[in-house]
């Protein structure tokens, strides 16, 4: 089976979902903690409640006669968090509609707080203004729908490994992380891999992204956070460019600095 140099079905459909996510990311994602927390607050002040209830019941059996009467440390946090519940969710509803509108676009600190969530180190403001300006087709600082479609495509048609792929190898990770948890598993991205390479290249390809972690673990068959993706894919972008015609010529080019060619020829040996 070739390999299409166009996004499958699904990755076009996961490539919209992780644009509408991206869209607004840094206000949406602070609001979502806080309405987990908030959540987890109001469930725990209606258990009280309810234990408080369960226990004036048991009472009314034995024929004591009294009034019941909530905890008033929990109904107060009861009260306090479904208020705030509702304001927060108001607000969460109001940017995810407009991460879904015509008008949405990514920012800066949206690429920031993703990569703050997946646990790498945070960049400083001019490599996030680099990091935009590589896909930014009309250098208005951000990221529209077309620039996102434009840079995925012309990864997926990179044959020699020189197209800038730091927000492709985000988008890429975040596509395979179906459920959100800042790794991907053998078992997020098989189906992804199937639909791209087919089954013989899928197990290839399987082997590349996880190595020793293709082992089944009892985690969705193995799993890898970010920082080990990236070692994986970026090592694989060496490998693809010096194996080009490309980085044939820089070995052989006498403009080629010795220390560069002996570096790539370690690096060519230490992966074959």
């Amino acid at each position: 089976m070739d390999e299409p140099d166009h996004p499958t079905p699904l990755e076009q459909s996961r490539l919209l979902y992780i644009y509408q996510r991206l869209c607004n990311f840094s206000d949406k994602h602070p609001l979502e903690q806080q309405i987990k927390e908030l959540t987890k607050e109001k469930n725990q002040a209606e258990q009280e409640i309810k234990k408080a209830k369960e226990a004036y019941d048991a009472r009314m059996k034995s024929k004591k006669t009294e009034a019941f009467s909530e905890p008033k440390d929990a109904a107060k946090k009861l009260k306090e968090s479904e208020a705030l519940l509702k304001e927060k969710e108001a607000q969460l509803k109001y940017f995810r509609a407009h991460s879904v509108s015509g008008a949405a676009v990514i920012g800066d600190k949206d690429i920031a707080k993703a990569l703050k969530v997946l646990q790498i180190k945070k960049l400083t403001k001019r490599e996030l203004e680099t990091l935009i300006w590589e896909v930014d087709e009309d250098l208005d600082g951000k990221i529209n729908w077309r620039d996102f479609q434009l840079m995925f495509n012309r990864n997926l048609t990179d044959k020699i490994g020189l197209e800038p792929a730091t927000l492709f190898n985000l988008i890429q990770f975040m596509i395979y992380d179906k459920n959100e948890n800042a790794h991907v598993s053998v078992d997020e991205t098989m189906l992804m891999l199937y639909a791209r390479f087919g089954r013989a290249r899928m197990e290839e390809k399987l082997k590349e992204l996880f190595g020793d972690a293709l082992k089944e673990t009892g985690k969705e068959g193995g799993e890898i956070n970010f920082s080990q993706y990236l070692d994986v894919v970026n090592r694989l972008q060496k490998q693809k460019f010096w194996g080009s015609t490309i980085g044939e010529l820089v070995l052989t080019s006498s403009s080629t600095p010795p220390s560069q060619k002996k570096m790539a020829k370690e690096f060519i040996k230490a992966t074959v």
